[in-house]
């Protein structure tokens, strides 16, 4: 799903339907086995916006889930998350 133009612009829309100032830069996928690790990166203006992050990407989760309803999600936190500051995770 990296930027794939119809995929990528129906997760976008569901992620940016739940604020006005979470904006989707991409999601970057990698496989392992028959597990599917999505991470989403995001620009929430001036706000901190982990809980509207939240908020959004279960939005586009549901989204797929419609589409793949065989799919199971499970939530990670991969120490990751930032607070203000910048993000050293790759």
């Amino acid at each position: 799903m990296d930027r794939e133009p119809e995929g990528y612009g129906i997760v976008k829309e569901a992620f940016e339907s739940t604020s006005r100032f979470d904006k989707l830069q991409s999601v970057k996928c990698a496989m392992a086995d028959c597990t599917l690790y999505a991470r989403f990166t995001t620009r929430t203006g001036a706000a901190m916006g982990m809980n509207t992050i939240l908020k959004a990407t279960e939005k586009a989760l549901e989204v797929l889930d419609r589409e793949f309803p065989e799919m199971t999600v499970l939530a990670l936190s991969g120490n990751c998350c930032t607070n203000k500051q910048e993000a050293r995770c790759n």
